[in-house]
C-alpha cells in the first residue's frame, strides 16, 4: 500500500507533462510538488532558449546591491536571438529571471517562503543564479511580440528589483 501510495502521485506527473509541454495547463509556476513547474511555459510566451551561435545581439545586464538591473528596460525583435551576458555587481547573490510579472511575483513569494530553496542555473526556462562577482550567460529567442519582465526573486528583491523587455515586429 506504501508503494501506491507515491507511484499514483508519479504516475499523474508523468501523464500531464504532455499537457505541461503544450503550455495548456492550469497549475503554472505555484504547483506545489515543483515551485519552478510552469515557469518555462510563462516565460516562453514570447521565446524560448536560443543557441549561441544564432545570437544576433548581445545586451549586457549589471545587478547590484541596490536591487536595480542596469538596465532595466529593454526593447528586441520579434525573431531575434540574444546573447544576456548578465553580472553580479553586488555583495549578495541575485537572479536574472525572464518571466510576466505575475509568474514573478510567484515565484517571489515561494521564495520568500522558503528562503531555503536552492535551485541552479535553468536557461531552458530564461533562469540564471548568480553568486556576488559572476558573470554568466543567458540566450533567448524572441517569437512573438509583447512585453515581459525579468527580476530577482531572491527574497526580498522582488518587486523592486525588475526590469522590463518588450519585443516589438
Amino acid at each position: 500500500m506504501r508503494f501506491n501510495k507515491f507511484v499514483a502521485p508519479l504516475v499523474a506527473v508523468i501523464l500531464s507533462l504532455p499537457a505541461m509541454a503544450s503550455g495548456d495547463h492550469a497549475g503554472g509556476h505555484g504547483a506545489a510538488a515543483n515551485p519552478h513547474a510552469g515557469h518555462d511555459m510563462q516565460a516562453m510566451t514570447l521565446g524560448q532558449a536560443g543557441q549561441s551561435a544564432a545570437a544576433t545581439r548581445t545586451i549586457r545586464i549589471d545587478a547590484d546591491d541596490s536591487m536595480r538591473f542596469t538596465p532595466d528596460r529593454v526593447e528586441v525583435k520579434q525573431g531575434e536571438t540574444v546573447r544576456f551576458i548578465v553580472t553580479n555587481k553586488g555583495q549578495t547573490k541575485h537572479e536574472f529571471a525572464l518571466g510576466t510579472k505575475e509568474m514573478l511575483a510567484e515565484h517571489a513569494k515561494q521564495m520568500q517562503s522558503n528562503p531555503g530553496m536552492a535551485h541552479g542555473d535553468m536557461p531552458a526556462m530564461g533562469m540564471l543564479t548568480l553568486a556576488p562577482g559572476e558573470s554568466k550567460t543567458l540566450v533567448w529567442r524572441f517569437t512573438r511580440t509583447g512585453e515581459i519582465q525579468f527580476g530577482c526573486n531572491v527574497p526580498g528583491h522582488y518587486p523592486t528589483m525588475t526590469g522590463t523587455l518588450k519585443v516589438v515586429s
